[in-house]
C-alpha cells in the first residue's frame, strides 16, 4: 500500500509541472484536476506562436506548423539565428536545425520541453541526449499578436523558404517576422515588426545580427506569386527596388 500510495504521488507530482497557458487565470497555488492533467492537442497549440527572450537574454522566437525560428543572444554582438522542423512527444520537444548564421549548426537538434506560467511566462527545460537537464530558462514570455494584423495578412502568415542564392527561412505571424540563416554569403537574423499597408510590408527590425541594423526598418513588396513561389522585392523610400528575391511558401 505504501509503494502504491508513493508512485502515486510521484505520477501526480511529474503530470502536475506541465500547466497550460489556458489554466493560468487562477492565483491559487492549489492545482485542480484539470491543471494536473496533461493534454497533447492543448500542449501543441500552446507551443504555436510568437516568443520574447526577457534579460538578461534577448531576442524573440516563433513556431508555427511544424517549423520554429529564433533570433538569440545576451547581447547586441551575440545574436545567433536557427530555423527548421520540430516534432513533439509528449511534454518533449526536438528541434531539427536546417537553417542557421552558422552552417555548422545544420543537422543538430535542442531537446526541451515547456512549463507554461501564469501571465504568459513560460519555463524552458534544455535536456541532452540522456535526458539529463542541461539548462532551465525562465526569461521567456509568450507575445500577444496582432489580431487585426492576423487578419490582414491570412494571405501571407505562416512559414517560407529563401530559395537559392539565399539559405535561410522565415514565419510571418500577426504582425511579426523572425527570419535568418545564410544570405548569400553573409549570415543574417531578423526579428522584427511589420505593418501591410497598399500592397507594402514596412519593417521595423527589433533584434538583428548585424547590431547596426538593429532598430533600423525596411519595405518590401510581393511583386507576384506562382503557385507556392512568391517573387518580392525590397524597395527603399522613393519605392525604387534594391534587391529581388524568391520565398516559397510552406504552410
Amino acid at each position: 500500500m505504501k509503494r502504491k500510495i508513493l508512485a502515486a504521488l510521484s505520477l501526480t507530482l511529474t503530470v502536475g509541472l506541465f500547466v497550460t497557458f489556458t489554466s493560468c487565470n487562477s492565483s491559487s497555488k492549489k492545482q485542480t484536476k484539470e491543471e494536473v492533467t496533461f493534454n497533447q492537442e492543448d500542449y501543441n497549440k500552446q507551443l504555436q506562436g510568437v516568443f520574447e527572450y526577457l534579460p538578461p537574454n534577448q531576442g524573440m522566437s516563433a513556431m508555427f506548423g511544424n517549423h520554429f525560428i529564433f533570433v538569440f543572444g545576451d547581447s547586441d554582438t551575440t545574436m545567433v539565428c536557427q530555423g527548421g522542423t520540430y516534432t513533439v512527444s509528449g511534454e518533449k520537444v526536438v528541434y531539427t536545425t536546417e537553417y542557421a548564421s552558422d552552417p555548422e549548426l545544420v543537422g543538430s537538434t535542442i531537446k526541451w520541453s515547456a512549463q507554461f506560467l501564469k501571465d504568459d511566462n513560460v519555463k524552458t527545460i534544455i535536456y541532452d541526449d540522456e535526458r539529463n537537464i542541461i539548462n532551465e530558462l525562465y526569461n521567456i514570455r509568450k507575445v500577444k499578436v496582432d489580431e487585426q494584423m492576423l487578419s490582414q495578412m491570412k494571405d501571407w502568415e505562416g512559414v517560407y523558404k529563401y530559395l537559392l542564392p539565399r539559405k535561410a527561412m522565415g514565419i510571418n505571424f500577426g504582425g511579426y517576422i523572425i527570419a535568418g540563416g545564410q544570405m548569400g554569403s553573409e549570415a543574417s537574423g531578423t526579428a522584427a515588426t511589420y505593418e501591410h499597408k497598399n500592397d507594402t510590408v514596412t519593417v521595423k527590425r527589433l533584434f538583428a545580427l548585424d547590431p547596426g541594423k538593429k532598430g533600423k526598418g525596411f519595405r518590401w513588396v510581393n511583386e507576384s506569386m506562382s503557385g507556392d513561389t512568391l517573387n518580392w522585392a525590397t524597395i527603399n523610400s522613393s519605392g525604387e527596388v534594391m534587391s529581388r528575391g524568391q520565398s516559397v511558401y510552406l504552410k
